[in-house]
C-alpha cells in the first residue's frame, strides 16, 4: 500500500509544518480502474462433460476447510460404470510455494479399483506433483472357450497293436485385473494473462506377465475473466504391451464444462484496489497573515517647549527577508510472502518510486527514514522478531543501494506484536509487511514587504529636539497550527493471489483404471476303451504230389498261422487249369482232370480269414504223377518312380512283369536301398525316402519275383526323390478281372474277388456294389463277397453276378464272377492224426517267455490244433496260455542252464501227438520288454496376429523307454488350415506360417512316433492376444 504526496499537496506541506496521524476512518477497498483480474478459485465447483470411453461424466469439487495458509479439499467424479473420490490437503510453507498431498480411490468398468497417494508443490506460475498407485481388485474372469478334439491313438500291448479314442478338451479362460502398481507425474504452468492452465503428465503402470502401459496426458483449462465458467480439455494416449497384449496404442478424450459458485467476486480478485483513508493532521492555519512589525521610539532628550502644531505623518513601506521551514512526510508499505524476507518485483518498483520522491526534495535541511518490519501474529515470537528485522533490513539495504545515506535510515522489527490489520480471511497478508516512514525538513528564504501606517502629531511651541530613528520589533513569522480532516485515495497492490489459486487447485492424477489381461489354459483328456487291432494271418504256399484221376484233400491251413491266435478258415479258392477244387470241412479237395493223367502240374490260390477282417493268400502247387511239364520262368521289367521326401509310396512293380505260363507272380524279396527303406506290403513295395534326402536325391534297389513253380526273376527300381511336393498325378482307374469259383451246394462260400484285380497307382481297392445272382445271394462282407447258393441248386447248376470296385480316387471298374455249384457234397475224409514237431528255444533267466509251439506242428486234415497238456520242466515253470506255452526259468538258473518239457496236442477229432521242447537259459542279453507307446502332451502358444513362430512341441512329450521321438504327421482341427504348419527336416519341430487374416484361436493335432511302432497324438492351440 502506498501513501503518495501529490505536487499540490506537497506545496501545501511546504507552506508550513504538518504531522500525519494514524487513520481515523477507512473505506472499503474498490477495484482500481484498469486493474487486471486474478483467478483465485472458489470453494465449490460442479462439472459436467463427455468422456470418449465412459460417455457422460460429472464432477463435484468442495473446499472443506480453508484459511490464508491452508485448505482441505474433496473431489468426487462419476460416469457410466466408473467413479472416484479424492481428499487433498494444501498448505503454504514459506510463502514462496504451496505444498500438496492427496489420496484417491478410483473405480473403472468391471469393478476394477485402484488407490493413489501423492504430493507436489505449486509456485506462482509453475506446479508439479508425483504419485504412486496400487491396484486393489483381484482377477476377474472375462470369458471361457472350450475346444474339444478326438484323435485315434495307437500302441502295442504285449506285442498286440491297439487303437483307442483320446478326446482332448482345451479350456481357455480369460482374466483381467487392474495394473498392480503405477507411478505418475504431472507438471504445468498457469498463464496469468491468458487465464490458462496447461498440464502435462506421464504414467507408467505394470503387472504380471510382463504387462506394461505408458500413458501420456495433456490438459488445458481455460478460465474467463469475471465468469464462473471454465472449460477443460484432456487428451490421453497410452501404449500397452505384455505376454498377452499385442503392442498397441489407445486414445482417450475428455471435455469438461465447470461452474464455480459464489459469483465472479469469489473466484476472481483485482490485482490493485483503491481505498479511501481519512486522517486528522495538524497543519498551519491557511487564514493566518503575518502582523506588522512594532516601532518603538527611543526616549528623547528634553527640549524647549514650542508652540503646538498639528500635522499628519505618512505610512512607510520596506522589504524584509524571512527564513521558513516546511515538513514533507511520506510512507510506504512493502509486502512479503509468508515466511519470506525477499523483496518481490512489485515491491522493488514501489521502493524505486519512493526513492524518486525523496531525491526530488533535495536540498533539504533534515531527512529521516524509519523502516519497521512486521509479521503475522502466528508462529513463535522469536522467529517472528528475526523475520521482521530481516524484512526491515531488506528494505534499508535496497534504499541505501539506491543512494539514500545509510546513517539517515533506521531499521527495526516488531514481529507480530503490532498488527495493523485484523487477522481475517483475505486480510492477514497485510501484516506481512515493512512500514517505511519518511520525514523531510526543508528551509525557504522569503522576501516580505512590510508597510508601517502613518499617525497624527501636534508640535509644541517649544523648541523640538532631534528625533532618533524608530526601532523595529519583528512580528512572529510562523503561522499557528490547526487540526483538520484529510481524505486520500490509497492504491494498494493485492499480492499473493496465486497462493489462493494454488490452495484451490488440486494435484492431478490418472483417474482412469486400466487393466491387463492374461489367459489360462487347462487340458483334460478322456481315453475311450482300448480296441485291439487285428493282425492278419500268414498263409504259406503249399506243394503236393498226387495221383491222377483221384480227389485229394489238402490241409493247407496246417502251415498257416495267425499272430493273435485267431482261428483260420478258408474263404475262397481259385479255379485250377487242370482240375477242380472245392472247400470242404476247412480243407481243399482237389480233383485232377482226366487229361492230366499223362503227367502234369497244376496250381491254384486260396484265401484265408481270421474272422476279424484279416486275410491272406497262398498258392498251392500240385504235381500230378506220370509226367512233369517244364516251367517257364517269369520276366521282371525295370521300373522308375518319382517320390516326395519323407513320404511313404507304394510301387506296384508287378504291373509290367509277366509270366509266359500265366502263373501268378509274387514279390519274394527286395534289396535294401541306399537312401531309404523298402518293404513288401500287399503285393506292392512300399518305399520311404530317408529324412536327409529332402534336399533332392536319387536311389535304387532290386526286387525278385516268383511264379510259384520255381521260376524267378529280378529287376531294378530307380527312384528320384523330389525336394518339394509335386501336384498329385492324374488318377488311373483300377482293373477288375473276371473270376470263376466251384462250390458245394447248401453252404456259403467267401470269394476274395480282389485278389486278381489291380490298380496302376497302387490305390487300395474296395468292393462298392454287387449285382443279384440268379440262383443264390451275394453280399459284401469284410472286403470280400459271400455267395450262398439257393436250396434248389443242389442238383447241379451254374450261376453268375457282377461286382464293382473303386480305388477311392474316383476310379471304378466292373467284373463278372462265374460260379459252378457242385451236385453233391463229398463224404468227410477219415481223420488223420496231427504231427507234433520238437522245438528248441533260447531264453533269458527270470523272464517269462511265450512259445508258439504249434507253428511247426501240422494236421493233414487241416484240423485246428490245440495244446492239451504240458509236463513240468526241471528248472522252471510251463503253463498253457492263449494257445501258447509260457515258460519262466527259475531264478537259480541265471548262471546258465538247459531245461526241457513235453507237450501234447489234439486235432479235436481224436487225433493227438506229443513233442519235446528244449530250452537253453542264457546269462546275458535279456529279451527287450514290450515297447511302451510315447506320451504326447497338448501345447498352448501365444502367437500375435501375422507373426510366425517355431513350435518345439516335443519339449513336454516323453517316452517311457527313452526312445527318440519324431513328428510323423499334422492335421487341422476346426477352421484351422493345416497348410499353415510344416514339419522341420529333422521332424522335431513345427513351423507356423501366418495366413492373410488374423485369427482368435487355431488348433492343430500332431502325431509322434518312437520308431518302434508306438505312436501318440496331441493338440497344438494358438491364441492371438
Amino acid at each position: 500500500m502506498k501513501l503518495k504526496s501529490s505536487n499540490a499537496a506537497l506545496a501545501i506541506l511546504l507552506g508550513g509544518a504538518s504531522i500525519v496521524t494514524p487513520a481515523a476512518a477507512q473505506d472499503a477497498a474498490k477495484p482500481t480502474p484498469g486493474a487486471a483480474l486474478q483467478y483465485v478459485g472458489a470453494d465449490t465447483r460442479l462439472g459436467i462433460g463427455y468422456d470418449s470411453q465412459t460417455k457422460l461424466r460429472g464432477e463435484l469439487f468442495q473446499v472443506l476447510r480453508s484459511d490464508e495458509q491452508s485448505a482441505t479439499l474433496a473431489e468426487i467424479w462419476a460416469s457410466r460404470d466408473s467413479g472416484g473420490a479424492k481428499l487433498s490437503h494444501h498448505w503454504s510453507g514459506n510463502g514462496s510455494s504451496v505444498n500438496k498431498v492427496f489420496g484417491a480411490l478410483d473405480q473403472g468398468a468391471g469393478d476394477m479399483r485402484k488407490a493413489s497417494l501423492g504430493g507436489g508443490q505449486e509456485y506462482e506460475q509453475w506446479f508439479w506433483n508425483t504419485y504412486l498407485s496400487k491396484g486393489l481388485s483381484g482377477a476377474r474372469l472375462t470369458g471361457t472357450a472350450a475346444i474339444a478334439s478326438t484323435i485315434i491313438q495307437s500302441g502295442t500291448d504285449a506285442g498286440r497293436p491297439y487303437a483307442e479314442d483320446v478326446t482332448t478338451t482345451v479350456t481357455t479362460r480369460s482374466f483381467q485385473r487392474p495394473y498392480d502398481w503405477g507411478v505418475g507425474a504431472r507438471a504445468g504452468h498457469f498463464y496469468e494473462s491468458a487465464l490458462l492452465r496447461v498440464t502435462a503428465g506421464v504414467d507408467y503402470e505394470w503387472g504380471k506377465f510382463s504387462s506394461r502401459q505408458w500413458t501420456g496426458t495433456l490438459m488445458a483449462e481455460k478460465f474467463f475473466a469475471g465468469s464462473p465458467i471454465s472449460v477443460a480439455i484432456t487428451g490421453e494416449i497410452n501404449r500397452r504391451s505384455g505376454d498377452f497384449e499385442g503392442a498397441r496404442n489407445d486414445q482417450r478424450g475428455l471435455v469438461m464444462l465447470r461452474y464455480e459458485f459464489g459469483g465472479p467476486r469469489t473466484n476472481f480478485r483485482p490485482n490493485r484496489v483503491t481505498r479511501s483513508v481519512t486522517t486528522t493532521e495538524r497543519v498551519p492555519d491557511p487564514n493566518w497573515r503575518p502582523a506588522v512589525a512594532a516601532v518603538v521610539a527611543p526616549a528623547a532628550a528634553p527640549v524647549a517647549a514650542v508652540a503646538a502644531v498639528s500635522k499628519p505623518v505618512e505610512a512607510t513601506t520596506r522589504i524584509e527577508k524571512r527564513v521558513t521551514r516546511a515538513n514533507a512526510n511520506d510512507a510506504q508499505e512493502t509486502y512479503f510472502d509468508l515466511g519470506s524476507a525477499k523483496l518481490k518485483p512489485a515491491a522493488l518498483k514501489e521502493l524505486d518510486a519512493l526513492v524518486v520522491r525523496i531525491t526530488t526534495q533535495r536540498p533539504y535541511v533534515e531527512l529521516k527514514v524509519d523502516v519497521v518490519g512486521h509479521t503475522c501474529p502466528t508462529g513463535a515470537d522469536r522467529d517472528n522478531v528475526l523475520l521482521s528485522a530481516k524484512r526491515a533490513d531488506a528494505v534499508k539495504a535496497y534504499l541505501v543501494a539506491k543512494g539514500i545515506p545509510s546513517e539517515l535510515v533506521t531499521a527495526s522489527g516488531k514481529a507480530g506484536r503490532s498488527p495493523k490489520y485484523p487477522e481475517v480471511k483475505g486480510q492477514s497478508f497485510r501484516n506481512r509487511r515493512a512500514d517505511t516512514e519518511v520525514s523531510i525538513v526543508k528551509e525557504k528564504i522569503e522576501e516580505v514587504r512590510v508597510t508601517v501606517p502613518g499617525t497624527a502629531a501636534t508640535a509644541a511651541a517649544t523648541p523640538v529636539a532631534p528625533v532618533a530613528p524608530p526601532a523595529v520589533v519583528a512580528a512572529p513569522a510562523t503561522a499557528p497550527m490547526i487540526e483538520r480532516q484529510v481524505t486520500r485515495d490509497i492504491v494498494e497492490d493485492v499480492p499473493n493471489g496465486w497462493i489462493s489459486r494454488a490452495l484451490h487447485n488440486p494435484a492431478q492424477h490418472k483417474t482412469s483404471v486400466d487393466s491387463y489381461r492374461w489367459l489360462e489354459a487347462s487340458t483334460a483328456q478322456a481315453t475311450g476303451p482300448r480296441r485291439f487291432i487285428n493282425r492278419g494271418p500268414a498263409a504259406v504256399n503249399d506243394a503236393y504230389t498226387i495221383d491222377c484221376a483221384a480227389p485229394v484233400t489238402f490241409n493247407v491251413l496246417a502251415n498257416d498261422s495267425d499272430p493273435d491266435g485267431d482261428a483260420l478258415t478258408i474263404t475262397s479258392v481259385s479255379t485250377p487249369s487242370k482240375g477242380t477244387v472245392a472247400i470242404s470241412g476247412g480243407r481243399i479237395v482237389y480233383t485232377p482232370s482226366a487229361s492230366s493223367c499223362g503227367g502234369a502240374t497244376d496250381s491254384f490260390t486260396y484265401n484265408i480269414s481270421d474272422g476279424k477282417g484279416g486275410t491272406a493268400t497262398a498258392s498251392v502247387a500240385v504235381t500230378i504223377n506220370n509226367t512233369t511239364p517244364i516251367n517257364t520262368p517269369p520276366v521282371a521289367v525295370n521300373d522308375a518312380y518319382t517320390v516326395n521326401c519323407s513320404t511313404p509310396r507304394a510301387f506296384n512293380v508287378l504291373l509290367n512283369d509277366s509270366d509266359k505260363d500265366g502263373d501268378k507272380l509274387t514279390i519274394t524279396s527286395v534289396s535294401m536301398p541306399g537312401k531309404g527303406t523298402a518293404v513288401i506290403s500287399n503285393g506292392n513295395i512300399v518305399y520311404t525316402a530317408a529324412a536327409n534326402t529332402c534336399g533332392g536325391a536319387t536311389d535304387n534297389f532290386t526286387y525278385s519275383i516268383s511264379d510259384g513253380n520255381g521260376g524267378t526273376s529280378t529287376a531294378t527300381v530307380a527312384v528320384t526323390i523330389n525336394n518339394t511336393t509335386p501336384p498329385p498325378p492324374a488318377n488311373t482307374a483300377p482293373v477288375a478281372v473276371n473270376d470263376a469259383y466251384a462250390i458245394n451246394c447248401g453252404a456259403a462260400s467267401t470269394f476274395d474277388v480282389l485278389l486278381n484285380d489291380s490298380d496302376k497307382d497302387g490305390d487300395k481297392l474296395t468292393i462298392t456294389s454287387v449285382s443279384a445272382p440268379g440262383k443264390g445271394s451275394a453280399v459284401i462282407s469284410g472286403g470280400k463277397i459271400v455267395y450262398t447258393p439257393a436250396a434248389n441248386t443242389c442238383g447241379g447248376a451254374t450261376d453268375s453276378f457282377t461286382y464293382s470296385i473303386s480305388d477311392g480316387n474316383g476310379g471304378t471298374s466292373t467284373a463278372t464272377v462265374a460260379v459252378t455249384i457242385n451236385n453233391t457234397t463229398p463224404p468227410p475224409p477219415v481223420n488223420v492224426a496231427p504231427v507234433a514237431v520238437n522245438d528248441a528255444y533260447i531264453v533269458d533267466c527270470s523272464v517269462a517267455n511265450t512259445f508258439n509251439v504249434l507253428l511247426n506242428d501240422s494236421d493233414k486234415d487241416g484240423d485246428k490244433l490245440t495244446i492239451t497238456s504240458v509236463s513240468t520242466p526241471g528248472k522252471g515253470t510251463a503253463v498253457i496260455a492263449n494257445g501258447n506255452i509260457v515258460y519262466t526259468a527259475a531264478a537259480n538258473t541265471c548262471g546258465g542252464a538247459t531245461d526241457s518239457f513235453t507237450y501234447s496236442i489234439s486235432d479235436g477229432k481224436g487225433g493227438t501227438a506229443t513233442a519235446t521242447v528244449a530250452v537253453t537259459i542264457r546269462n546275458t542279453l535279456p529279451v527287450l520288454p514290450a515297447n511302451n507307446a510315447p506320451v504326447a502332451v497338448n501345447d498352448l502358444y501365444i502367437v500375435p496376429c501375422r507373426t510366425g513362430a517355431v513350435l518345439d512341441v516335443l519339449t513336454n512329450d516323453s517316452d517311457r523307454d527313452g526312445d527318440p521321438l519324431t513328428i510323423t504327421s499334422v492335421r487341422a482341427i476346426s477352421q484351422s488350415s493345416v497348410a499353415l504348419l510344416s514339419i522341420s527336416a529333422d521332424r522335431r519341430t513345427l513351423t507356423y506360417t501366418p495366413g492373410a487374416s488374423c485369427f482368435v484361436t487355431e488348433m492343430f493335432s500332431y502325431t509322434i512316433s518312437d520308431g518302434r511302432g508306438g505312436t501318440a497324438t496331441a493338440t497344438v492351440t494358438l491364441i492371438d492376444p
